[in-house]
This record gives C-alpha cells, structure tokens and sequence, in this order.
C-alpha cells in the first residue's frame, strides 16, 4: 500500500465516509456545491498491484456534538491532515509534493498517478541507497475523465482555481503558526491540464481574503503544460509564478500529440509551452527549461507521447531537482544549448 494525502473540490457520490473506492463510493467529475470556496480533504492507501484504493474523508461539515462554535468544519478537517504532514516532515525529515493533475483523468486515476510518484521516488532511492521518502498530496479537481470533453475540463480547471489557492493559503496560515522551521520542503508537480488549474490558483490568491505572501515552494516541476507559450511575460497568465518557488523545472516535448493537436493541426489553441517551451528565451533565472523531445521520441510506448513523467531517464532527473541539486550540477542526464537556452535529455 502506498500512503497519499488529497484534497478535491469533486462533488461526493455515495454517503460512506471511509472504504473501498468503487463505482458506488468515489468523487465525481462534476463540482460540489460551493466548490470555488470548498474542499474536501482526505487520505489514501493505494495498492498499485490489485488496483484497490482505500479512502477516509474527514467531514467538512460541523458536527452537531461539536460544543465549541466553528462555523467551518472544513478548517479542521484541513488542519488535521497539515498537523500529519507536518509531524513526518518535522520527525521523519520528509518533504511534501503536491500533486495537480490533467484533464482526462479521473478522482481515481488521479490517486493512482500520486502514488506512482512515490514509488517511483521510492524505486529510485532503491537504485541510490538513498533515503528521500517524501509525502505526497494531490489537488485532484473535477475533471470528466472523457478525452473528448477538453472543454468542459477545461472550464472546471479555471473555476477550481480559486478552492485551491483557498488550500494553499490555509497551508501557509498553518505553517506560520508553527514556531519552529522543520527544515523540510513543499514541492509542486503538475501535468497537462495542472498547469492551467496552477495559473487560475495563482491568479486566485489575489483575491482570497487570506493573506498570502512569500515564497510556499522550494521547486516546481511542469511536466508536458498545456499552457500558453507567452505565459512567463502576461501579468494574467503565469508571470507571477517565480515568486512563489525557488526554481521552476518545465519539462516539454516537440512531438507530444495531445498538446500539438489543438494548437498545430486544429488550431485551437496557441502554442503550448509544454510542445516548445517559453516564447522568449529572456525570462526570469528560476526557469529551467529541459528539452525531453529525443529521449520521449525514443523509449514512449504510447503513440501520442504525452503521460511521459515516469519514463526512467526522465524521473531520474526530476528526482535530481526534487533533492535540490543545483542546475549547472545536474550532468548526468542533460546537456545544455548555449544558442537555445534549453537543458536536452540525454
């Protein structure tokens, strides 16, 4: 069993709060109620070998016991599962990722995929004799899981925008009331569509009435975004990212056919950063781009090239900058372009 954190904004069906997640007992595609202001929050053990997941929910409604007068359960809820992830990250020394997924995939799917990134993670210290155990926690919003509902997915990544910078800012409330640093980091992963729902999330902490400041995330890790090339320079797209990280790593690929299909073939949408990278090689020294094209090319079993995070010489370098190695260090799997300012997968 491999051990997740969730949040989600998908609307529950069933009235179960803990068990096996089936057809009668899981999250929907569609938003609950609320779901700009709301979340759910939750653990996970995921069996990744008997495909079996087994939730617990904790309740975001006030309960009628309750003698003490909090008008939003949700905060303890959210509360319960930060005091868990901090007590591993200050006794057990572990880092934290965040996990946002893309469209196409469902609650499940979305669980499944945060557990392979542990145990990728896992398999990899294996290799190292290293001990980088790291939490996971994955945002899961409610995409419909059909491959040819791109918009609505689309619409729902933008309107979860603002439930997720909710949940980042009662993390960050939390770990301000900590007095002591644990030391430990937070990371971000997202893929596809996740690249879209961050912008929306960073767009959103603007307008939460939290306060949100500084800096939340040591990296950043963009695998194949589904985002517009120009996003880094527009003050309404991405521009503000960097603030929040210490180093932003986007991985992308020339010939990932879910993201050229729209914007080369259909012309739907502009060009995508994760097909080319950044528009403009001028933009701010956190952004590390890495050129993934030859080595996806070479070693994708699927055709249209595009879920390739767990592809080894790949996960071998995001482990690489989820450590914290510095960039000009990282030799072993890159080269790097002086006329592109690009990192190329060996």
């Amino acid at each position: 069993m491999v051990n997740i954190y969730f949040a989600t904004n998908r609307e529950l069906s069933g009235i179960e709060s803990t068990g096996i997640l089936n057809d009668t007992f899981t999250f929907t595609d569609k938003s609950k109620d609320y779901s700009d202001i709301n979340l759910r929050f939750g653990k996970a053990d995921v069996d990744l070998n008997e495909d079996i997941i087994n939730i617990d929910i904790l309740p975001d409604i006030m309960p009628k016991y309750a003698e003490n007068k909090i008008t939003n359960y949700n905060d303890l809820s959210s509360t319960k599962i930060f005091e868990e992830i901090y007590e591993s990250m200050n006794n057990d020394k572990k880092d934290t990722i965040i996990y946002f997924h893309g469209f196409n995939t469902s609650f499940k799917d979305s669980l499944i995929t945060g557990a392979k990134i542990k145990k990728a993670i896992s398999n990899i210290n294996s290799k190292n004799k290293s001990n980088y155990e790291p939490n996971v926690f994955v945002f899961t919003w409610p995409s419909n899981a059909k491959l040819l509902d791109y918009l609505q997915d689309r619409h729902d990544a933008k309107t979860s925008g603002y439930a997720f910078a909710r949940g980042l800012a009662k993390l960050k409330n939390f770990i301000n009331t900590k007095n002591a640093n644990c030391g430990q980091k937070i990371h971000l992963i997202t893929h596809s569509m996740g690249a879209y729902a961050l912008r929306n999330t960073i767009l959103s902490l603007k307008e939460i009435p939290e306060t949100f400041t500084g800096r939340i995330f040591e990296e950043i890790l963009m695998f194949a975004a589904d985002e517009d090339r120009d996003s880094f320079e527009d003050d309404n797209k991405l521009a503000s990212l960097p603030e929040y990280a210490q180093r932003i790593t986007i991985y992308f690929n020339n010939k990932d056919l879910a993201l050229g299909i729209g914007s080369r073939f259909a012309k739907f949408n502009g060009e995508r950063l994760g097909n080319d990278g950044t528009k403009s090689n001028n933009i701010d020294r956190k952004i590390v781009l890495v050129d993934v094209t030859n080595v996806v090319d070479k070693t994708s079993e699927e055709l249209i090239r595009h879920n390739y995070i767990f592809e080894n010489k790949i996960i071998n370098d995001a482990y690489q900058v989820l450590i914290g190695t510095q960039t000009s260090l990282i030799k072993k799997t890159r080269d790097y372009s002086e006329h592109d300012k690009k990192f190329i997968l060996k």
